[in-house]
């Protein structure tokens, strides 16, 4: 056997099998060396890590040459990653009003048809109704045909019992349970003028939007220059204007601007009416000139501005109404 070299306590020879010995502290511990490092097979006692330290050339060994261990490359840092743009936070979701239970009752109209109604009326709440009067609706399609109002939803009740007198095709008010809308709605009637059901549900519905107490008023002057007040019935000075919606026709409305509660000129969904306080062919207004203790009903067959005095050298006013959509009771605002 032949020593190679001795530093710190190891002693480094070959044996006379050609493989390498190493001696650590007087312990004999061999070893298969297939590098000039650490890469070994220990046989016998074994020996600490600190003691393996071979960092002085051992010249060539003995036998093949070993594959070296490949030394992975220096892992290059990934580019940093430039900050996203901040998105435009989502539109918040249109509020809800209120949910209607919807009821029908009537012999004369078919739940099928109902249920289109309702989707068409809340595909126009959902949009041009929201866009104005700042919320929507959703609603319930009830089965149980004796369904009563019930606490937190708004209840609509489609029956042959007009008990509001001939020539009503419906109302909205307040039930006196839940304190939220009412709505009743008289599909005899409407057929009996000719007039689809679904312009009398969006109708009410839209009004119920619109003053959901059914008491709201806003202060304004009649046609004779006094001052007065008007109900916030948004349907009514344009009742007779409608459009369709997936080939339902439904109610053409005012907005808060028709009624002054705000300074825009967008003053009917249509955009029929030109001013403030128009009342278009067909429409009608409820005004007081007595803080709400007795109303007279404003009407006409042709376009009448109540901001005006005179029309044609006189307050001019149509001829009486045969249908009507009601409400009933005051609160100013």
């Amino acid at each position: 056997m032949t020593n190679i070299i001795v530093k710190d306590g190891i002693e480094v020879f070959h044996d006379k099998d050609g493989n390498i010995v190493l001696e650590v502290k007087g312990t004999q511990a061999r070893s298969t060396v297939r590098t000039q490092f650490r890469q070994t097979t220990a046989i016998g006692k074994d020996v600490p890590d600190s003691q393996w330290k071979v960092t002085f050339d051992t010249g060539p060994l003995i036998g093949p040459t070993p594959t070296p261990t490949p030394v992975p490359p220096t892992p290059v840092p990934p580019a940093p990653i430039p900050p996203s743009p901040t998105p435009n936070p989502p539109p918040s979701p249109t509020k809800v009003l209120g949910t209607i239970d919807v009821v029908n009752q009537s012999s004369v109209i078919t739940d099928t048809e109902v249920s289109s109604i309702m989707q068409a009326i809340k595909t126009q709440c959902d949009n041009e109704g929201a866009a104005n009067w700042g919320g929507t609706i959703n609603y319930n399609l009830i089965q149980d045909r004796n369904a009563r109002p019930r606490e937190g939803f708004w209840y609509m009740l489609l029956t042959d019992n007009n008990d509001a007198g001939s020539g009503v095709l419906g109302y909205h008010t307040v039930d006196n349970m839940t304190n939220l809308p009412l709505i009743k709605i008289f599909p005899k009637e409407s057929k009996r003028f000719g007039e689809n059901p679904s312009v009398t549900i969006s109708h009410e519905v839209l009004e119920s939007m619109g003053d959901p107490t059914a008491d709201l008023t806003v202060h304004g002057i009649s046609p004779d220059g006094r001052k007065c007040l008007y109900y916030v019935e948004d349907c009514d000075p344009v009742e007779s204007d409608t459009y369709k919606i997936n080939g339902i026709p439904v109610s053409d409305f005012a907005t808060k601007d028709w009624f002054k509660i705000t300074a825009g000129t967008h003053y009917d969904q249509m955009r029929l009416v030109t001013k403030p306080f128009q009342i278009l062919q067909g429409g009608y207004m409820q005004i007081s000139y007595d803080d709400g203790d007795t109303w007279t009903e404003v009407q006409s067959d042709k376009v009448i501005d109540l901001n005006v005095l005179i029309v044609n050298g006189s307050v001019q006013f149509g001829p009486p109404r045969n249908k009507s959509r009601g409400i009933r009771s005051v609160k100013n605002i």
